[in-house]
This record gives C-alpha cells, structure tokens and sequence, in this order.
C-alpha cells in the first residue's frame, strides 16, 4: 500500500516505446494491479469454484487493460495513444470491467484539485512531445509538492459516525439454511439475524443527532414489513434526531429475481427511501451481463450522490470503488463527503480490503472531501 501513488508512472513508462511490441510491458503493470483477484475470486464465488477460473479472470483483467495501451499505439505520437487509452479506461463499457486504472492515484500526487489534478498528469504526458522525460517527470515532481503545499486535509464531522459490522455473508447463510436445512439451522439463522438487528438498534440509539452509517448487507433485505416491525425503533431514531444509513437489497419488479444492491435511510427527518441504488455490481457474480431477470442489474442512469440532511453524500459501493466511471460520476456532482460501504468478508486474508480503501481515499484525497467507510466483515 505504500506503493499506491506508483500507478500514475505507468503511462510515463508507456511514451518511451518505440514498438508495438514494447507495449505489451504493460501487462506486467496490469497483471500486479490485479494479482489480488485470485485468492479473492476463490473466496468470492465459493471453496467450490475451480482455481483455473480465478487466474482466469485474472488474465482476463490484464488483457483488457492492456488492450487499448497496444492496439492505440503509434510510433510517431505515443502522447496521443496514452491519452487514447487513459480516455477509454475511464469510459465504458471497459471502465465497468477493468480495475487499476493508472489516475487513481492522482489523489496521492495532487491533493484538494479535483480535475486539475486529475488532469495535469494528461498534460505532461501531452508535454513529452516536447520536452524531456527527466524533464517532465521534474516539471510533475514540481507540480505535486505545490499541491500538498496548499492542501488541508479536510475536516471530518463528528455527527457522521461510520460502524463496521461483522455478520459474514447473511445471503449465503440464508440460501444454506433454506435449501434443505434443518429446523435447528433455521432456528440459528433467525437468532443470528435477530441478534444483528439488536445490534443496528444499539449503536443508532447510543449516538443522538447524528448520522449512523453502516456497510453494505446490513439488512438482509428490505420489505415494508420491515419498517413496521422498526416502528417503535424509528420513532426513538426521530425523536433524538438519529439518521441511520444502511445497506440493503430490494426486488426489481417485473423479474424472475433480480433485485437492487442499496442504501436505505431512515430515522430523522422521517423521509423513508432508497437513497442509492449501486450502478455497477460485480460482473459474473452479481451482474449477469445478458440476463436482465436476475442477479443485479447495470444502473448507469443512477445518481451517485443523494442528499441527508442539509449536505450531499457521494457513494462508491464495494467494486464501484476499484472503478473511473463511477468515482467521477459521482465527484462530478460536488458532494461534500464520499461514503464507501463494502462486503469485505469473503476477501478476508486478502489485499483486496486494503485496496479498496487506498482506492476511496484517493479519490477523497483528489477532491479534499472527508471520507466515511463502513465495512462487513
């Protein structure tokens, strides 16, 4: 992790190329940035997925990051080609399926300058033309003390009081208890999930006027039955002015069993909705790319910032973290925080939690916005 601001020398390394056959060393680059998908992909779709799919998906990741870096290549203008590629890395549909791309880090090199920052690196590999490498990576050395010169690290407020939970994979849990389980099984899933509503409970009323948020999964999922079950519990929220913002999963209509990955808000002030609805779930697992009756559906059209309170709160939702297309959708729109909510137990033992949070306070970092993360573990 201490290595997180090297990415953005990645394309600086690609101008010097004088073949098409040199820019295939970007698939190391590639192939570094997502080694962690192996033991992660083993975790994430079950002990019973084969091994073979884990480092298949891993070439697969390196492949397609790649690609654009080669196939953009000209001899006479590798400023351009890396330009090329950098614009589509962060557009889609390949910034919906590929992770590590290099200007995530520009967080890192250029504090507090939103697309200043985000740009200045495009226009000193733009200045290669020009100048020098020594010289350009000089003139971007320059550039970045000057941004931490004058950065502030951002204030955190106190009233918004991020919680990780650690109740595991509860899908999975329920799916197992259903398919065949025994009465004994059911009877333990039902005092877990009643346990971790107690829980929720605790923690939102031991912290008054002010804004509990908690991970991904928080609730199984979300029924009106719910709310009504919550009514004694939603009424002590509103009257000690407690927001509560939590991670849920809610049906889509009209579908064999799709369903929305979410955030929910609910307490004071009494407005009861979504607030969020995650945009780009994790493809094969989650995004049945093709199959729009399950699983869970691309939502590119979605907002990625929705207001609590008086302030605006942008969202980067587990894999959305890893991605360039939904960080500037959402830090587009000028939010005064970023929240990142995440599953992170089936990655347990892994990097991979660790780079999500490198990725998230990068972006924060880029913008000066305080970040907010919570995690289930």
């Amino acid at each position: 992790m201490a290595l997180s601001w090297l990415p953005l020398l990645m394309p600086f390394v690609y101008i010097q190329a004088r073949t098409r056959a040199q820019t295939l060393a970007v698939a190391f680059y590639y192939l570094a940035a997502t080694w962690t998908v192996v033991p992660g992909a083993h975790t994430f779709f079950g002990t019973n997925a084969p091994r073979i799919m884990a480092y298949g998906l891993w070439f697969l990741l390196a492949l397609l990051g790649t690609l654009p870096w080669t196939l953009f290549f000209n001899r006479r203008a590798p400023e351009l080609s890396a330009l090329g590629a950098l614009v589509v890395l962060a557009s889609p549909p390949l910034s919906l399926v590929t992770v590590g791309y290099p200007l995530i880090a520009a967080g890192r090199w250029f504090p507090a300058t939103a697309w200043v920052g985000l740009l200045a690196p495009c226009f000193l590999i733009a200045a290669r033309r020009w100048f020098s490498l020594p010289y350009t990576l000089g003139l971007l050395a320059v550039a970045s003390l000057v941004a931490h010169l004058f950065a502030h690290e951002p204030a955190r407020d106190p009233a918004i009081v991020p919680v990780n939970t650690s109740f595991g994979a509860p899908v999975t849990d329920l799916a197992n208890a259903i398919d065949g389980g025994s009465t004994e099984q059911l009877a333990a899933l039902s005092s877990r999930l009643y346990e971790q509503q107690k829980f929720i409970e605790k923690v939102s009323l031991a912290n008054p006027n002010s804004i509990v948020f908690f991970p991904e999964s928080t609730i199984l999922a979300y029924s009106p039955f719910i709310d009504r079950e919550w009514k004694p519990f939603l009424d002590r929220l509103a009257a000690q002015r407690t927001t509560i913002v939590f991670g849920t999963t809610a049906p889509l209509p009209y579908t064999r069993d799709a369903y929305r990955n979410l955030l929910a808000v609910r307490g004071w002030p009494a407005e009861e909705h979504f607030a969020y609805v995650q945009r780009v779930p994790v493809p094969i697992s989650m995004w049945k790319i093709g199959d729009s009756e399950s699983g869970f559906p691309l939502l590119l059209r979605n907002s990625g910032v929705f207001k609590v309170r008086e302030e605006h709160a942008a969202v980067l939702m587990c894999y959305e973290q890893l991605l360039a297309w939904p960080a500037l959708q959402s830090l587009a729109q000028q939010p005064d925080y970023l929240l990142a909510p995440r599953n992170v137990y089936w990655a347990r033992g892994t990097s991979i939690p660790a780079i999500q949070h490198e990725a998230t306070q990068s972006w924060a970092d880029l913008w000066g916005i305080p970040l907010y993360e919570a995690e289930n573990r």
